[in-house]
């Protein structure tokens, strides 16, 4: 719409110019009016029955004066009726955050609940559910031996399993049962608690069926805690007096185990059959102490100690030859050393005169009669007085080939052995037997050793040998050496050779 005042265009719903404030409605009001006033040429030409409608004078008046009236400016009749909008308040806005936290918490709420109903109609089927829905499972454990060593043997019971995984193993359920043997070292002490002696073991299972969804259980049973496997074979006793510089250690384990002494670590020293042999250099101390510590898998660590004394002497007495001395062509043995200048040699052989002796230095020499073939025993005794003797168990070896020795060897009659001590000295003898017990004193091994057959009452025998061969408890062996007398009421046999 034009205004007739300004000539703005204005939208078609305005009453007021929006520019310059003039009614836009004057024409139309202009034209209103005029229809609303007749003249006379109307009247004369109104027909008598409508008379009664004729206007009187002075509502012509009337009309007139309401009509000339000018329409004042509204601003809400100039604009366009919209949508009033009520400014908000901080109150309200808080009021709607709350609400939507409170349906939030609501909707979380009822999905929880949706999941427990469904959870539950899971765990408990309903009547119209078959009645064997879940595997059934039982078991039981008890101790068993497997290849000689201690385990576990795991019975699972099931009338509808047909599958078990174990230790990630797989297993069959047959005529409703499963067996599982775990030894006892698969257990390691890292893997379970210890409580009071035993590890608290729990092994995850599963058990499977066609038809069936798979149930996890857990197998909850006790282990007593062993310790690693440890014998002391050489000293049988755990303390020996040592000769010389040297001794022998021989250890006993479980093959795989660990062997650590005084820290070091010699389980490389260790045979397939989980024997070790170490030659041991003693320290110019009277006394060593060795702690020797054994690990394997599955058992707690074992921890023993060796002590290892030197042989004192209140006086000195050596020799100058080593032992086993050897003996030149000819009976007669020369043997060189030193003692006290003062203190008298005696042995158990025969001499050929008195031993000569510097009575400043106390340097010795004499001669000794040995002839049999092999072995032959020496001691050397130094005397002093007010002192405790000094002496040397020493042995002396005739030279011969193995050939000649071992094929000049004799039956023994062990009962005549043992009852007869003086009998048959020097004289070569074959036995064989299996080795009892093991003792050294750093230049000799001493093996206890039974010769009696298979159900026989035990026939002991006491061993020395000097060679390097190494032995263990049980071993059966065959022994070449000669005989001297006995030794804690055994046949005392010294043996240049034995074979296993």
């Amino acid at each position: 719409m034009i205004c007739p005042s300004c000539g703005t265009k204005n939208n078609y719903y305005h009453k007021f110019c929006y520019n310059c404030g003039a009614s836009l409605t004057a024409d139309v009001q202009e034209t209103k009016r005029d229809s609303l006033f007749v003249t006379e040429q109307d009247i004369n030409n109104v027909q008598p029955e409508t008379d009664i409608f004729a206007f009187e004078p002075y509502d012509d008046l009337l009309v007139k004066e309401q009509t000339d009236k000018e329409p004042e400016f509204s601003i809400q009749s100039q604009l366009p009726l919209r949508r009033y909008r009520k400014e908000e308040k901080s109150g309200d806005r808080l009021q709607k955050f709350i609400k939507a936290c409170i349906s939030i918490i609501l909707i979380a709420l009822i999905g929880f609940l949706c999941y427990m109903g469904y959870d539950q109609l899971l765990r408990n089927p309903t009547d119209n559910q078959p009645a064997l829905k879940r595997i059934d499972l039982e078991y039981f454990v008890e101790e068993t031996l497997l290849d000689g060593e201690s385990a576990r043997k795991v019975t699972i019971l099931s009338d509808i399993g047909e599958q078990v995984r174990l230790l990630d193993k797989k297993f069959a359920v047959v005529n409703g049962q499963a067996e599982i043997i775990i030894p006892d070292k698969e257990f390691s002490l890292n893997d379970y608690e210890k409580m009071n002696g035993s590890l608290q073991v729990n092994l995850p299972v599963t058990i499977l069926a066609d038809g069936y969804p798979e149930r996890n259980e857990e197998i909850r049973f006790e282990v007593p805690v062993k310790s690693a496997a440890l014998e002391v074979i050489s000293p049988s006793d755990k303390e020996a007096v040592v000769d010389g510089d040297t001794y022998k250690l021989m250890l006993k384990v479980e093959p795989g185990s660990e062997v650590f002494i005084n820290n070091n670590n010699y389980t490389h020293l260790l045979d397939q059959q989980g024997q070790l042999s170490l030659q041991l250099k003693l320290p110019d101390q009277a006394e060593t102490k060795y702690e020797i510590r054994v690990s394997a898998k599955g058992y707690e660590d074992t921890i023993d100690t060796v002590i290892l004394k030197k042989r004192q002497m209140e006086f000195p007495l050596t020799v100058d030859q080593s032992v086993p001395i050897q003996a030149t062509e000819g009976e007669w043995v020369k043997i060189t050393g030193n003692t006290h200048p003062e203190a008298v040699l005696s042995t158990n052989l025969q001499v050929r005169e008195e031993p000569s002796q510097d009575p400043d230095t106390g340097d010795f020499k004499l001669y000794v009669k040995a002839t049999a073939k092999g072995y032959t025993p020496f001691v050397l005794t130094a005397s002093l007085e007010g002192k405790e003797d000094s002496v040397l168990d020493l042995v002396i070896e005739r030279p011969v080939s193995e050939r000649e020795y071992t094929t000049s060897a004799w039956a023994p009659e062990y009962n005549e052995l043992k009852e007869y001590p003086h009998l048959h000295n020097g004289i070569i003898f074959l036995f064989t037997g299996k080795v009892t017990q093991i003792q050294s004193t750093g230049t000799k091994t001493t093996l206890i050793v039974n010769v009696a057959d298979d159900g026989q009452p035990e026939q002991l025998i006491c061993v020395d040998y000097w060679g390097t061969a190494s032995f263990g408890p049980g071993q059966k062996i065959r022994i070449f050496g000669n005989r001297w007398g006995n030794k804690n009421d055994m046949p005392y046999i010294m043996a240049p050779y034995i074979y296993r």
